[in-house]
């Protein structure tokens, strides 16, 4: 609809806190998702921050209005600031809670220090898209892919990996063609998209699916291309169960299979195959990575032409995010102490490393690298300088955060937001910056005055 011109300005709300969602980091995912819309007219984004209060928090509020920057919204809104005698909704901010009433108050006046550059600026492109497969929302009622494409997201953006999303329409015109790596979570892709993929790989890029892999086309049968692409004589796809969210539903789900992969140049590992598995039949010659518990192949990866295709028939994004989210019960409490605020950091590190397999085969290397993991990321570039947003997702304050930046990022005028001038020094692996990280922060780099 955006590219038709039927929409014409992506919006949404916050509301993160009042719905089971893992953290305020799916605002980064709904921007990215909302970038892929507004690129074809370079339209503005809009959303809503809510600083309601009892409800949201400040560091939640905080985190989720930087994470709304960092990924390209244009134009913010905080709504109804005001207490509930003068508020005309349910929204308010209840007038003894001071504490949002300051956030508000900071957070416009750290914006004012950066807001010239993110406001002409542009999210730096990325060298790894997701796939939004628009064949399968046709096809596939199951929030599950929608969910596994979740954590997949979330799997790269931990890692420091900046991520775009891309549709068929864009594979199909040659969209890939800046991009080394394609994350796929779908059950159906259109034929054309999967015939211009196909080619896409041969010439050297890296495409990996979880559970689904696109085999279908938009008519519900088998698609050839990605058939062909995988290595498959045949595949059966099994839901057994849904994801409906990820924070309260997943850690009592029961492990439909066991799932063992081995990867080239990765440690064995062994994952829970959660919610969704397929049964791969490979063709003759196709190599086989992963096995279920009866030792059927799980997991297949082919060398096409200068590139690869891997194909897990599990979700190791679900197994990703699996041991980080505790069985509680899921309650709207209005402190970080409440579940609907639980950050969680415990995440699977062997999924990670296989969810990471095709990006290190890709020789992608971004151009910020961080000591913490789980702490992200994202560069903003205009003719003012460049823009480094910081989000702290460990729900502890960092006392010694080290940022290598490489590439064309300056090596003088390095500010940070929250503290002041910075002395970049150069190691060789890039100019390196160090300083303690609270919640949030934006390093700026101005051209030399």
């Amino acid at each position: 609809p955006f590219k038709l011109g039927a929409l014409t300005m992506p919006w949404s709300e916050d509301y993160v806190w009042g719905i089971p969602e893992l953290s305020p980091q799916v605002t980064g995912y709904l921007m990215d998702v909302f970038r892929c819309a507004a690129k074809y007219h370079d339209l503005p984004i809009v959303f809503y921050v809510m600083p309601h209060a009892p409800g949201n928090t400040p560091r939640d509020f905080r985190l989720s209005y930087y994470e709304a920057l960092a990924h390209g919204a244009k134009l913010i809104n905080n709504y109804c600031v005001t207490p509930v005698v003068t508020a005309y909704t349910e929204n308010y901010v209840s007038i003894d809670h001071l504490p949002m009433y300051r956030e508000v108050h900071q957070l416009a006046r750290e914006l004012g220090q950066f807001d010239d550059i993110l406001f002409h600026g542009k999210v730096r492109p990325a060298e790894v898209a997701l796939l939004m497969s628009g064949t399968t929302d046709l096809w596939d009622a199951s929030p599950n892919y929608n969910h596994e494409r979740k954590a997949i997201y979330y799997a790269l953006r931990h890692a420091g990996i900046p991520v775009d999303f891309v549709t068929e329409d864009d594979i199909a015109d040659g969209g890939l063609e800046n991009y080394k790596v394609l994350y796929i979570s779908a059950s159906h892709m259109s034929t054309k998209a999967a015939t211009a993929l196909a080619a896409w790989v041969e010439k050297g890029g890296v495409v990996f699916s979880s559970a689904g892999g696109g085999l279908l086309n938009e008519y519900g049968e088998p698609n050839t291309p990605m058939r062909a692409l995988f290595g498959l004589e045949s595949d059966e796809v099994t839901q057994h169960d849904a994801l409906p969210d990820t924070m309260h539903t997943l850690p009592r789900l029961r492990p439909a299979d066991g799932l063992r992969l081995q990867l080239p140049g990765n440690a064995p590992v062994a994952l829970p195959a959660l919610a969704t598995t397929q049964a791969l039949q490979p063709s003759e010659g196709t190599p086989v990575v992963g096995q279920f518990s009866n030792n059927s192949p799980a997991a297949v990866l082919r060398q096409v032409g200068e590139g690869q295709a891997l194909l897990i028939g599990g979700f190791p994004g679900a197994a990703y995010l699996l041991p980080a989210i505790p069985v509680r019960p899921w309650d709207r409490g209005a402190t970080d102490a409440a579940m609907s605020h639980f950050l969680p950091t415990d995440f699977d590190s062997d999924a990670r490393a296989s969810l990471l397999w095709p990006v290190t085969q890709a020789g992608v290397k971004p151009s910020v690298a961080l000591s913490s993991p789980v702490v992200e990321w994202s560069a903003v570039d205009s003719d003012e300088g460049t823009a480094i947003l910081l989000m702290n997702w460990t729900g502890t304050p960092i006392n010694r955060l080290t940022l290598t930046l490489r590439g064309d990022l300056a090596d003088s005028n390095v500010r940070s937001i929250q503290r002041g001038r910075l002395k970049p020094v150069d190691t060789g692996e890039g100019w390196v910056v160090t300083l303690p990280l609270d919640v949030t922060d934006c390093i700026t780099i101005r051209p030399a005055p």
